[in-house]
């Protein structure tokens, strides 16, 4: 399989895009053009994650691509100031699914055309899934190419001369589907809500029983935290260090400046969460010193509350405090283990959707809803496709 370097591709595209009409080029136009297009290659190489595994598409110190993969990395170079824009922001929800597939798909045809070894194509497949999330972009992308087919069928149909189809049976026909596409939405809506309180009721039940068994220690560090959160609140809110690197941290995050809360509005968004929509700012380009530079600020910053939260503990508990952080020091990650599996997740929702809907119809509280018929044996081999991933 014939192959080309990244210099061969940056010249093809400079003769494609710039000299359109004709011409010459000479060779510092050429070798400037590469040079730029090669910063814009590496930055989209880490964008993806991959700057380790990039190394083994090299030959003779050049990277080399298969020539039926070339079209893509025009493509992938040509949308840097594109659709790569949100991802060079780090905004992965901004960018389009589609994009997001393609750039999975062609990075993993690129490796595999270059016949790494599949130890190395299940690393790269791993690394770019963290980054990208490309099994939901994916099932995303055929639901909205199921969307496009669903326009195109009315389109289809309304422009389509009949005799025997008026106007008037056009518009019958628009209604109904209508009722059955809202039918349709609330019943995928409502399966989803489902779902979400089976989940939430096993995550509750867990951390009940993780109270119950909370020894005396761990109820007093409890009690400590619930006590000491007007005055920490306060402390965080004067301290200038850390609001200087709490600005930063937001900054590249392109999150707005957090709004100050008044201290009697503390506990209550405590027990019931601040529901407040935040309007995000445009989050500055990503590239590896600004990501080096959040890192040390979170590390920072999660530090200098630590600081303080310690020194706001030892003035209003000193009685207690070295208990109180032999308790934190043998805190430990929640284990999701006792999570019942997905599939069996879905299934229980579907059991409950099924029987919320037949007492309502019994009780004539709503008309009967087709319920979905999903083979769970059929979902559990297109899950296992991502299973590795």
């Amino acid at each position: 399989m014939k192959h080309l370097t990244l210099r061969e591709i940056t010249d093809k595209i400079y003769f494609d895009k710039k000299l359109v009409n004709g011409g010459t080029a000479t060779d510092d136009a050429l070798k400037n053009f590469y040079i730029s297009q090669f910063k814009n290659f590496k930055q989209i190489i880490h964008i993806i994650d991959l700057d380790d595994e990039i190394e083994y598409l090299k030959q003779s110190d050049s990277y080399s691509f298969a020539e039926v993969d070339v079209e893509f990395w025009i493509e992938m170079l040509m949308e840097f100031t594109g659709k790569y824009v949100p991802l060079r922001r780090a905004d992965f929800k901004a960018a389009e699914n589609a994009f997001i597939v393609r750039i999975y798909e062609g990075v993993i045809d690129t490796f595999r055309n270059c016949d790494v070894s599949a130890e190395v194509l299940q690393q790269v497949a791993y690394k770019m899934n963290n980054r990208l999330n490309y099994p939901v972009c994916k099932q995303c992308t055929i639901i909205e190419n199921m969307q496009n087919r669903w326009n195109e069928l009315i389109r289809k149909r309304l422009d389509t001369f009949s005799l025997s189809i008026r106007e008037l049976e056009r518009c019958q026909w628009l209604i109904a589907m209508e009722s059955d596409f809202q039918l349709f939405i609330e019943k995928w809506d409502d399966l989803f809500g489902i779902m979400k309180e089976l989940r939430s009721e096993e995550l509750n039940n867990k951390a009940e029983q993780e109270s119950r068994d909370m020894s005396k220690d761990e109820c007093l560090a409890a009690e400590v935290d619930w006590a000491i959160v007007e005055r920490f609140y306060d402390l965080v809110m004067e301290d200038e260090r850390y609001q200087k690197l709490l600005s930063e941290y937001n900054g590249i995050l392109g999150r707005p400046e957090e709004r100050k809360i008044p201290r009697s509005e503390i506990r209550d968004i405590l027990n019931k969460g601040d529901d407040e929509k935040v309007i995000p700012n445009k989050k500055p380009f990503v590239d590896k010193k600004l990501e080096n530079r959040f890192a040390e600020v979170s590390k920072k910053l999660g530090e200098r509350y630590e600081e303080l939260r310690q020194s706001v503990i030892k003035e209003m508990f000193s009685d207690i405090f070295d208990r109180i952080i032999a308790v934190e020091s043998r805190e430990q990650e929640m284990d999701f283990s006792f999570l019942m599996p997905v599939d069996e997740l879905l299934k229980k929702a579907m059991d409950e959707q099924k029987e919320d809907w037949e007492f309502n119809i019994k009780m004539n509280c709503s008309q009967h809803i087709e319920l979905p018929q999903i083979d769970i044996e059929k979902l559990n081999k297109q899950l296992e496709k991502f299973s590795g991933l």
